[in-house]
């Protein structure tokens, strides 16, 4: 038998208590005027409806103000860096952000201090609050940097923010980093350097300082294409320079990759980016890669040094006295006369071009100026020589006639050929 019940009172029922565990939270009695609140226990209490739908209310807003809490936004103090100036104030701007908007107001306190920085002499300090209304994310607090022209190290300030309402604070502290700028110029030289025919050699750049600095100093140097291909050329860098204090030169070595190819000067630049402690003056080097592959080879057992011999002087004469062509000698077409044999070494055509490519510049006797294309060009085998056969204008006075060979954009160095009447 049951307990008897009063009006607002809680009555536990003895048989419920000695039963099994309640697995409801709330049960609604047959008179709907009682409700039973049921925990993980052995007992069971039950309360007057209006009385429990009060209770009911209190735990909804409970739950509630619990999830509110879980959604409050983290608060943050980024850091800044900025150049010191030679005069005035520059502006070090710190932002105060939230990781998220919240719909309540949030709100902060803050103040500088000092890092390797000293207020009054580096910069001003500043101290105050900050309130987010809802929806905003982010607050500005300007510091005042004060400039000047004394070469000095990096120099450091912190911004800290306290007393945070509704709110927590993820990084409660910023750095502001003031950037000195009267530190030496730099510069960077061009240089030329010859290619080589093989392997590689280095090009060496000289990057200076216009004096020594009291703090370490950084630049990045990349090279640049110009008329010169990486890779074929040269080979690429992409790397930070570090002066030590009191040091005001470094060199950077750019590898010339070495061919045996006829070709124009070419270049390529060394560019400077990123300095740290100092203000770039000349920021772009040259180099110039010096084509060294030589085009003519003057034959020395020809009439005199320095001088090519005519073939057809030698085993041909000229219409109507011809003789006959003795085969297999230097690969003569039947039917040519006055053709002359010079050579050249380390002349190679490049795919697709023909002989017609290479010419022969001629200056005669009476200075006239003829550019003949060569009629054949062929490596002499086990060597490195490169015979350019080209036919004599008609019109070609006698007498000592210089000569030259154009190809691929670069004229060789100047021989000469003795014209027979």
């Amino acid at each position: 038998m049951g307990l008897p019940e009063t009006d607002g009172g809680i009555v536990c029922d003895a048989l419920r208590c000695g039963g099994t565990q309640g697995r409801k939270a709330f049960e609604l009695n047959n008179d709907r005027n009682l409700i039973t609140l049921m925990k993980n226990s052995n007992c069971s209490v039950r309360l007057p409806l209006r009385i429990s739908l009060l209770l009911i209310s209190a735990f909804v807003l409970l739950a509630t103000s619990v999830d509110v809490a879980a959604q409050s936004p983290t608060i943050s103090v980024r850091d800044v860096v900025v150049a010191e100036g030679n005069s005035g104030t520059t502006q070090a701007t710190f932002v105060v952000a939230l990781s998220a908007a919240s719909s309540q107001t949030v709100s902060c306190s803050f103040a500088t201090s000092n890092g390797t920085a000293t207020a009054g002499s580096d910069y001003t300090g500043n101290s105050g609050s900050l309130s987010f209304a809802a929806g905003e994310v982010e607050k500005p607090v300007v510091v005042l940097v004060t400039g000047d022209t004394v070469d000095e190290a990096q120099e450091t300030l912190f911004l800290d923010i306290s007393n945070v309402q509704n709110a927590t604070i993820d990084k409660g502290r910023g750095t502001g980093f003031i950037i000195d700028d009267d530190g030496p110029t730099i510069s960077i030289n061009d240089i030329s350097i010859t290619e080589g025919n093989s392997g590689t050699k280095n090009a060496t750049f000289t990057l200076t300082l216009s004096g020594p600095s009291v703090e370490a100093i950084a630049i990045r140097a990349i090279t640049a294409a110009g008329t010169a291909t990486a890779a074929s050329d040269y080979n690429s860098i992409n790397l930070v320079v570090i002066f030590q204090p009191g040091t005001v030169t470094r060199t950077v070595d750019v590898a010339i990759l070495g061919d045996i190819n006829l070709e124009q000067n070419e270049t390529f630049t060394v560019n400077l980016s990123e300095p740290f402690g100092t203000t770039i003056a000349d920021g772009e080097g040259v180099g110039t890669i010096l084509d060294d592959d030589t085009l003519l080879v003057v034959e020395e057992s020809g009439p005199a040094p320095q001088q090519a011999a005519a073939i057809d002087s030698l085993l041909f004469t000229r219409d109507p006295f011809p003789v006959k062509r003795i085969a297999g000698w230097f690969n003569f077409p039947a039917g040519q006369d006055t053709l002359v044999l010079i050579f050249a070494q380390n002349l190679r055509l490049n795919q697709g071009e023909t002989a017609a490519n290479v010419v022969v510049n001629l200056v005669d006797a009476n200075n006239q100026n003829f550019d003949v294309p060569a009629t054949d060009v062929s490596a002499v085998p086990n060597t490195d020589l490169t015979q350019i056969r080209f036919r004599l204008p008609d019109t070609l006075a006698p007498g000592t006639c210089k000569v030259l060979i154009k190809a691929h954009g670069q004229s060789s160095n100047q021989g000469t050929i003795r014209i027979a009447p």
